[in-house]
């Protein structure tokens, strides 16, 4: 089978189609090619199928069809669904009509390929097509080869968040007080990228690093780079974050680091005090990062996370779910 895909150059790119594609090529004769959304409507010949990554287009919906050939949309998270702020990025094109041409999009599809099972319970509540598991998973492989050595800290703790700037409401009613609150115990510094320091109370940021935004391929090097001891994943409960899939967790677990989590998205892949940590409350993640200030239970946790993500997570032993989600909807009347 020959498939093109056409998305953006956004680092959810790379764990919706990159990998998979590698993976997919690697283990059956098909070939898959990616191409930038601007370039969709040239060089399509002698496709068998098409994947379009969060794209808002009728139009070019039907002219594929208008082609014999299948169109699936690929999405990965709520953003499009709930965001204001990435509808008002695309007021040019579409003005307040934006959200009804995205679900005008994805309902003219042939089906919708999604990361989680919540966010494909919440795609169906709007969108009437067959809408298919397509889960991320950790490529080993790939994030060896672009990790660095790790090197050693001093006395102080480094903590680690490396997430958007759609989580501002994470950051202002989770992070800040741990922040507060830690810098009262431990000597400690917070690293966490410079398109969200401003979101830090100015008496906080004394104990802020800010990491300047890295391209794609130098993720795998980040917290070696920053010698981080414990990683934060702070998701409140809402059906944003509840779409969101385990991303923090493979990463966190490929770099034998241990994290502290949320129970949304987490509680279902992380095993508290084993893997790493749950915490709701400011009291237990305070608990969490009391635990955490022993050399030797951080390298214990980090070791079973490792351990895990590389037995469950891994795209070597995984990658055959992708090929049957695109199989199945291909094989479709």
């Amino acid at each position: 089978m020959r498939i093109l895909c056409f998305a953006n150059n956004s680092p959810e790119r790379w764990w919706r189609l990159d990998m998979p594609k590698k993976w997919i090529e690697r283990n059956t004769d098909w070939r898959i090619d990616i191409v930038d959304l601007s370039r969709w409507t040239s060089g399509l010949e002698g496709y068998d199928l098409i994947i379009g990554r969060s794209f808002i287009s009728e139009k070019v919906v039907d002219t594929i069809h208008s082609w014999g050939v299948k169109i699936l949309y690929e999405i990965d998270g709520a953003e499009p669904l709930l965001s204001d702020e990435h509808f008002a990025n695309l007021k040019t094109a579409y003005g307040r009509d934006a959200h009804k041409h995205l679900m005008g999009t994805m309902q003219k599809c042939d089906a919708v390929l999604v990361s989680t099972l919540p966010l494909a319970e919440w795609i169906g509540s709007f969108v009437r097509r067959p809408i298919v598991l397509f889960p991320n998973y950790m490529d080993f492989e790939w994030w060896d080869n672009h990790a660095c050595e790790r090197g050693v800290s001093g006395g102080e703790i480094r903590l680690g968040w490396f997430g958007m700037r759609s989580h501002v409401f994470d950051i202002q009613n989770i992070l800040v007080p741990i922040i507060e609150k830690l810098r009262l115990i431990y000597p400690c510094t917070f690293y966490i990228p410079e398109s969200v320091v401003h979101i830090i109370p100015s008496h906080l940021r004394s104990h802020i690093h800010a990491v300047p935004q890295w391209k794609m391929h130098e993720r795998p090097s980040l917290a070696r780079k920053y010698m981080i001891d414990i990683m934060l994943v702070p998701l409140e409960p809402t059906g944003f974050n509840a779409c969101k899939s385990a991303i923090k967790y493979y990463e966190n677990g490929a770099d034998e680091i241990p994290g502290i989590y949320s129970p949304t998205v987490y509680s279902s892949y992380v095993r508290h005090g084993k893997t790493g940590y749950i915490a709701d409350t400011l009291d237990e993640w305070m608990c969490a990062l009391n635990s955490l200030s022993s050399k030797k239970t951080r390298k214990n946790i980090g070791k079973r996370a490792y351990q895990d993500v590389r037995a469950n997570y891994n795209a070597t032993n995984r990658y055959q779910e992708w090929v049957n989600a695109i199989q199945s909807v291909y094989e479709q009347s």
